[in-house]
């Protein structure tokens, strides 16, 4: 029983490893990050089934000691005090596949299992996925199903950039791996070329290290076919990364558990700068992950998170000089790729296997205990709780991102029950997802404003039901919106579909220009960087007809951001409509020479038609207002004195010094 038990945990391991670069479903919207990150959770969930069995076949709680231990476990912990004391929502900074409990608690758990089991079985499933994620990407890159009728969730297959990595830069850390893994164990391996004791030479074993090094060396160079695909991550300014980290020093609370997991876009839009927005890039509000690794843990988790962190890889390089062994180039691979590169599932995944292979010492020693009746039942009960908490929350928050995926495919099919219903089954199975939320809050919207419009084109009334099914939808809308920002009340983002909301139902609903003012404001304060906020504010108070305001916020639009054309079109309108035609005429014409460097032409006929009808009503004003001036001018000039008024008989007026009191 417990050789069977050790040979099924042998082969769970054996599958997670083989199967994580190759594992992909379209079944969710990510199909690539989150299938793998749920590969590994179920796959620790088993672990730990199978080592219950084996705790009630033994009755003895066996502890490795490792020198690794407890720097991660120190770093744990520093995650869950960051989520607890710091992060706004929680139970979506807990699901967070950045750095959330759901991504480093398996990854943990993995590594207490691969670092125990000595199997060369792992290691060879290791060469096997390396091998299998490296033939697959190959043939990918010469579109197979190019000519072939799939469905639209397999469309993917069809990019000749598809890796089952998900995009050439986790390609590239996954592949640059292997070849330091190779490079070291080819040159440090020299039995590989020697005689066996029956006189052969250990071909085979050659050939497939040989095929791992040239096949994922020719590999590595597919990216440089493609930059694109290489930078399907967007890498945006490293300053701003630094900017963030440096920005958590400044309040005590951040400064020692960082800005709290999940929360990196919060502070990514209060330290954005102008410069900025001179970036091709301007038009994204915000990035989720930092640029790198270090720096991201350093921003959410704060100097606690970073210090353990840094603790934990310095022991592990330690170890492995002190092991003279092939994994040191390992380590200083990994260390590249975290001091420079966003942080990933993949470059997560193989650090944590790198340390398993580093803690490995033939002879492990251990803690083994035997346990009383009670306290062998307590064990098992905490277990089996533990294991059938984490399946359910699992299943079920992967079920949300099913239906999620469904909501989606109605939209291909513009079938707004399937979104509806779909989309509502997600928020309820995860009512903490902020996207879930915002979704099903704009899709409530639309369906009022689609009823509304519909009704107007065939000049018709809405009956009393309508009217309740429109009631109903904005005030669903409102209240989702409203909870997103309960949720995260920090994020620019939130508040920004709360003004959505009640800017597209200002004529609806009394009171909404004023809610909608408010959020938009609440949007700036949390990204005041942002001059898409400005210009949307300013096109409410224009609305309004709010012109002086309106002037405001273009003004600061501009500011924000000297060439945007359409900033300038709105300041030229808010001016024209409050007869500031010098003003007018002075923006339409920078929009004019703003746009004859673009290449839309329809916007710019039209730019130029509003020019020269500013341009003409300020002349026509010109003369008139001239003519005016010249008609008064010669009035004044041509004006006989009037004659006093003149009273019979004349009242008699007593002179005397205004100084001398009566």
């Amino acid at each position: 029983m417990k050789n069977m038990l050790k040979k099924a945990k042998t082969l769970v391991l054996s599958l997670t490893v083989f199967l994580f670069p190759v594992f992909f479903l379209t079944t969710i919207q990510d199909p690539f990050v989150t299938n793998k990150l749920y590969l590994l959770v179920f796959s620790a969930l088993v672990l730990i089934l199978l080592s219950t069995l084996e705790f009630i076949q033994s009755k003895k709680i066996v502890l490795p000691r490792r020198r690794l231990d407890k720097y991660l476990a120190l770093f744990l912990l520093a995650l869950g005090l960051s989520i607890l004391l710091v992060s706004p929502n929680k139970p979506q900074a807990l699901l967070n596949i950045n750095l959330g409990m759901i991504k480093i608690l398996p990854l943990l758990i993995l590594y207490h299992y691969f670092s125990t089991h000595h199997s060369q079985r792992v290691k060879q499933a290791f060469y096997a996925g390396a091998l299998a994620v490296g033939l697959i990407s190959a043939l990918f890159f010469f579109q197979p199903f190019r000519n072939v009728n799939l469905p639209s969730s397999w469309q993917i297959l069809k990019l000749p950039q598809f890796t089952p990595l998900g995009n050439y830069l986790e390609l590239s850390i996954y592949l640059g791996f292997v070849v330091v893994w190779e490079a070291s164990f080819l040159l440090k391996k020299k039995k590989l070329f020697e005689q066996q004791p029956d006189g052969r030479v250990n071909l085979s074993f050659l050939i497939v290290h040989l095929l791992l090094l040239v096949g994922a060396l020719m590999l590595l160079f597919l990216p440089l076919k493609n930059q694109q695909s290489l930078l399907n991550m967007v890498f945006y300014p490293l300053r701003l990364s630094w900017y963030s980290a440096v920005e958590i020093i400044k309040n005590p609370l951040t400064a020692m558990f960082g800005i709290g997991v999940d929360n990196y876009s919060a502070i990514f839009t209060r330290v954005k700068d102008i410069a900025y927005n001179q970036s091709s890039l301007w038009q994204i509000g915000y990035f989720t992950i930092s640029r790198t690794l270090l720096l991201h843990i350093f921003t959410e988790t704060g100097f606690f998170g970073l210090a353990a962190f840094c603790l934990m890889f310095y022991h592990l390089a330690r170890q492995a000089v002190e092991k003279h062994s092939l994994y040191f180039p390992l380590v200083i691979f990994m260390g590249l790729v975290i001091f420079f590169l966003p942080p990933g599932l993949v470059s997560l995944f193989l650090l944590f296997l790198l340390a398993a292979w580093v803690a490995q010492v033939p002879h492990q020693p251990t803690i083994q205990l035997s346990l009383p009746l009670s306290a062998l039942i307590a064990v098992v009960v905490v277990s089996l709780t533990v294991i059938g908490g984490g399946v359910y929350l699992s299943i079920r928050s992967y079920l949300a991102e099913y239906y999620y995926q469904k909501a989606s495919e109605g939209i291909k099919q513009n079938n707004i029950k399937t979104i509806y219903d779909n989309l509502k089954t997600a928020l309820i199975l995860n009512p903490f997802s902020e996207k879930f939320a915002t979704d099903f809050s704009r899709l409530n919207l639309q369906y009022a404003i689609n009823l509304i419009i519909s009704k107007n084109q065939k000049k018709e009334v809405l009956n009393d039901q309508e009217k309740t099914a429109v009631t109903q939808a904005i005030q669903q809308a409102i209240l989702e919106a409203k909870r997103v920002v309960n949720l995260n009340p920090q994020k620019a983002a939130n508040w920004e579909n709360l003004a959505l909301i009640y800017k597209n139902i200002i004529n609806i609903a009394q009171g909404a220009d004023m809610w909608t003012i408010s959020a938009y404001q609440r949007a700036i304060m949390a990204d005041p960087q942002n001059p898409l906020y400005r210009i949307s504010l300013g096109g409410v108070y224009y609305a309004l007809n709010n012109f002086e305001e309106a002037i405001k916020y273009f003004e600061q639009a501009i500011a924000l951001k000297p060439d945007w054309p359409n900033a300038y079109y709105n300041l030229a309108w808010a001016n024209y409509q409050q007869n500031n035609l010098n003003k007018a005429v002075n923006a339409m014409e920078n929009v004019v020479k703003l746009l004859n460097k673009g290449s839309n032409q329809a916007d710019l006929a039209k730019a130029k038609a509003d020019y020269e009808n500013f341009k003409n009503k300020l002349e026509a004003d010109s003369v008139e207002k001239e003519a005016s001036e010249e008609a008064k001018v010669k009035a004044e000039e041509l004006k006989l004195p009037e004659k006093p008024v003149e009273v019979d008989p004349k009242l008699p007026i007593k002179n005397h010094d205004p100084h001398d009191p009566e």
